[in-house]
C-alpha cells in the first residue's frame, strides 16, 4: 500500500511540474504537457482551431495573440520566424502550430470558424477541411474569339457548339488520366495527378493537348457547313506544387487546386495568344515529361507578379510536342 502510494504520489508531482496551463480568452483553461504546441493543446481540450496547411507553418491561420507576459516565450524557430518577418508580425503574434510554450500562458485565436457545426463537419477530415498539398500538372485550355464567333447566333446554338467542345477536351483529358476541375466561360481547367510519378503526369497532360487539337480538327469538320469560322484554342501546361482540397462553402464547395502552380499555367494560355500558337508549357514540364528540348521553340517570358523569367516552350499546333517525346 506505501509503495503504490508512492508511485502515485510520485506520477501526480510529474503532471504537475511538467504540465503548463493554456488559457483561452473566453475563460477555457486546460493543461497539456510541457513543450506541446498550442496547436496541440486546441486539440487536447476540444477546440477547432484552423490550420489550413495542416499545422506545418505554411499558413497563418492558427496564429494566436499572446495575452499573458511575453517574456518568458521561447523564441521562433526558423519556420515561423520566416513567416513573422515576412509578415511582420509584432511579439504578441504567434503561430499555434509551431509555439510551445515552457510557461503558462494566455492566448486569444484570431480566426473564428462560423457556424462550423452546421456547415463544415461533413467535410470534417483534414484533407477536405485544410487540402493538401502536392506536386501536381496544370492544364488551361481556352477558345480564341469565341465571343465575335457566337455573334448572331440564337444562344442555344451558341450552348449547343459549347458543350461539343467542352466534350471534346473532356473526353481527351480523361483518356490521358486527367479530370476537369472547373469550366469557366469558355475556358477548361484540367488536373492531371491520377499517375504514380511527375513525369507520367506530364507526359499525360501533353498527350491530352494533343488530341484536344486532333478531337478539334474533327469537330471543326463537324461544323463546316455551319457557315462559321474554324474554332481555334489556346493551351498552357506547368507543373508544380498546388493545394488541392475543398473550396467554397456548404453544398457550393467543389474539389479545385490553387496556388502559384495554377497561377502560372493560366498565363501561359494567355501567352499562346501573344505567340500565335496553340499550346506553351514551362520547362518544368519538359524536364518532368523527358522531352527533346532541340525539337521545341524556346522562349523567356515575364509572368506577372514573378521576379524572374519563365522558361517556356511552345507549338504552333500541341501535337508538335509529342514529336519530341
Amino acid at each position: 500500500m506505501l509503495i503504490y502510494s508512492f508511485y502515485l504520489i510520485r506520477n501526480l508531482l510529474e503532471k504537475r511540474f511538467n504540465s503548463i496551463q493554456v488559457q483561452y480568452t473566453d475563460g477555457t483553461t486546460i493543461n497539456v504537457s510541457r513543450g506541446s504546441s498550442l496547436l496541440e493543446a486546441s486539440h487536447k481540450a476540444g477546440r477547432y482551431h484552423e490550420s489550413v496547411c495542416g499545422g506545418r507553418g505554411r499558413c497563418t491561420t492558427c496564429r494566436v495573440r499572446v495575452t499573458s507576459s511575453l517574456g518568458e516565450l521561447p523564441k521562433p524557430n526558423k519556420i515561423e520566424q520566416s513567416v513573422i518577418n515576412r509578415l511582420n508580425f509584432d511579439q504578441s503574434l504567434r503561430l499555434a502550430c509551431q509555439l510551445r510554450p515552457e510557461t503558462d500562458i494566455e492566448i486569444n485565436p484570431l480566426i473564428k470558424l462560423v457556424n462550423h457545426d452546421k456547415q463544415n463537419l461533413r467535410f470534417s477530415n483534414q484533407e477536405n477541411l485544410s487540402g493538401i498539398e502536392k506536386e501536381t500538372v496544370i492544364m488551361f485550355c481556352d477558345l480564341r474569339g469565341f465571343t465575335r464567333l457566337s455573334d448572331g447566333k440564337m444562344p442555344f446554338d451558341v450552348v449547343f457548339i459549347l458543350n461539343k467542345y467542352f466534350k471534346l477536351v473532356t473526353d481527351a483529358v480523361e483518356e490521358n488520366k486527367g479530370r476537369i476541375d472547373k469550366f469557366i466561360g469558355d475556358g477548361v481547367m484540367a488536373i492531371f495527378d491520377k499517375d504514380t510519378t511527375i513525369s507520367k503526369n506530364c507526359k499525360n497532360a501533353l498527350k491530352g493537348a494533343a488530341m484536344i487539337t486532333t478531337y478539334l480538327n474533327d469537330l471543326n469538320d463537324e461544323l463546316s457547313t455551319e457557315d462559321i469560322e474554324p474554332l481555334r484554342l489556346g493551351i498552357g501546361i506547368h507543373s508544380g506544387n498546388a493545394i488541392i482540397g475543398k473550396m467554397g462553402y456548404g453544398e457550393a464547395s467543389t474539389d479545385t487546386a490553387i496556388g502559384d502552380t495554377v497561377n502560372v499555367a493560366s498565363r501561359l494560355e494567355q501567352l499562346t495568344k501573344d505567340y500565335s500558337c496553340q499550346l506553351m508549357f514551362s520547362s518544368i514540364v519538359a524536364e518532368n515529361a523527358e522531352l527533346d528540348k532541340t525539337k521545341l521553340n524556346s522562349v523567356k517570358t515575364k509572368i506577372r507578379g514573378k521576379k524572374d523569367y519563365l522558361e517556356a516552350f511552345y507549338c504552333g499546333s500541341a501535337d508538335e510536342a509529342i514529336k519530341a517525346l
